[in-house]
């Protein structure tokens, strides 16, 4: 672990209570599976003897040695999840490449939020088999008709919204994302990143332990917004948002890799999900080869889509061009304000100039970035929630048609493998391969 982490952990482990350590220097003794285990346990539930401090102290450990650190290294926080008032997670954007990314707190450390910044409350939830046998009760308004009116009223039948509707959507959104993110842990196995997928409703994160845990959130305002095209006055509707995580200790070691982590894992982390994505089209052609018209839109709007990726790029490619002119801009005037004059008078009139020219190159520069960050963040937002949606349509329905192919061999008809697709439907997908 880096040197700035062990300094600013330092404090909190130094007012760790007796019984705290006690209970580590037990751990130790323990295989390793037992230990991993109550590792884990620890991380989920937030474990009372990590995070109650003794009676005598009064001190409460803030995020803010950490925002001026995150500030210095020009990465800004923009929110902040708790579990039982202190952090969790906190969401930050790299300035170098526009990209956001979470951090994971350990629950051993106590370190508690900013109100300065937006706050979520993340409360953990575990699925149970209840929660899979009832997750397609019907969602309908039960309306009911009171049989004892005698007046005007019995015209007008009385009814009543289902209370459990809300708690239904919630079970069925952590059961979608717990599913997705099953299939996604293998891509993260061997990586200090992980990720997570969130809406206004849900949290659910591959912890370092490469395991899943999810949370009901708790928001004031919406977390995920739609997004507004006021010139077209349309509203693209945004589902859910997934970020990168990474916890607080391996952070401070990768801080430095981070933007180029970041930027290589959405590249291989798109490659993974279109090469996934062919072949369940692939498969879903087979099986759905009479409706050469459905498959034709489903590619159509795959590839529409796959547009975003090229803007993205293109976005990309332009901040890199911004740093690299800001960086020359900077370097400029830090000559022309360390620059010594022969002729006084004349040097600070001259150079006077220059200064004002060069700092007014730079604001423009500044400005130029902040559009192209904006930008860059609405196109991530979109195409990121179309391809979890997408992932989560087209996976589904290549699964459920298994399900069919099951059916039908139950009676004695079996379907054509996948492996004799016939090639000259493979064409439709050429770009998705590409």
């Amino acid at each position: 672990m880096s040197k700035i982490f062990d300094q600013y952990l330092n404090n909190f482990r130094q007012e760790e209570s007796k019984d705290h350590y006690d209970r580590h220097q037990k751990e130790s003794h323990y295989d390793r599976d037992r230990e991993h285990d109550r590792d884990r346990q620890h991380d989920r539930q937030h474990d009372k003897d990590s995070k109650t401090q003794s009676d005598d102290e009064d001190e409460s450990y803030t995020i803010n040695n950490l925002i001026v650190y995150l500030e210095e290294n020009n990465m800004y926080v923009t929110h902040q999840f708790v579990t039982e008032n202190t952090i969790s997670f906190i969401k930050i954007m790299i300035e170098k490449t526009g990209e956001s990314i979470l951090i994971y707190f350990p629950s051993k450390y106590n370190i508690y939020p900013d109100k300065t910044y937006p706050i979520s409350e993340l409360i953990p939830y575990e699925l149970s088999e209840d929660d899979y046998l009832n997750l397609y009760k019907t969602d309908e308004l039960d309306i009911k008709t009171n049989q004892e009116d005698t007046n005007e009223a019995d015209n007008y039948d009385s009814f009543d919204l289902n209370e459990g509707k809300k708690e239904n959507k919630i079970r069925k959104n952590i059961i979608r994302y717990n599913n997705q993110l099953e299939k996604f842990k293998n891509c993260f196995g061997k990586l200090k990143y992980k990720i997570t997928i969130y809406n206004n409703e849900v949290f659910c994160s591959i912890n370092r332990h490469n395991e899943i845990d999810c949370y009901i959130l708790k928001n004031e305002v919406p977390l995920v917004k739609n997004y507004v095209d006021k010139k077209k006055e349309i509203i693209y509707p945004i589902e859910q948002e997934f970020y990168f995580m990474i916890d607080l200790n391996n952070f401070y070691d990768k801080i430095n890799d981070l933007p180029d982590d970041i930027s290589e894992i959405y590249k291989n982390f798109y490659r993974i999900l279109t090469s996934a994505h062919t072949k369940y089209t692939l498969s879903t052609e087979q099986k759905l080869k009479n409706y050469n018209q459905l498959i034709s839109k489903i590619v159509n709007t795959y590839n529409t889509k796959h547009q975003f990726l090229q803007l993205i790029n293109n976005l990309s490619d332009s901040l890199n061009k911004a740093n690299d002119q800001e960086d020359i801009i900077v370097k400029k005037l830090e000559q022309i304000q360390s620059k010594e004059s022969i002729n006084a008078l004349q040097s600070k009139t001259q150079n006077g100039i220059k200064l004002s020219k060069t700092e007014k190159d730079l604001n423009n520069i500044k400005i130029i970035k902040r559009n192209i960050i904006k930008n860059l963040q609405e196109l991530k937002t979109k195409f990121n929630s179309f391809i979890i949606t997408f992932d989560h349509v087209i996976s589904t329905v290549s699964k459920r048609l298994k399900l069919v192919d099951s059916e039908f061999n139950l009676i004695g008809i079996k379907m054509q493998s996948d492996q004799n697709i016939n090639e000259s439907n493979k064409s439709l997908y050429k770009s998705i391969k590409k």
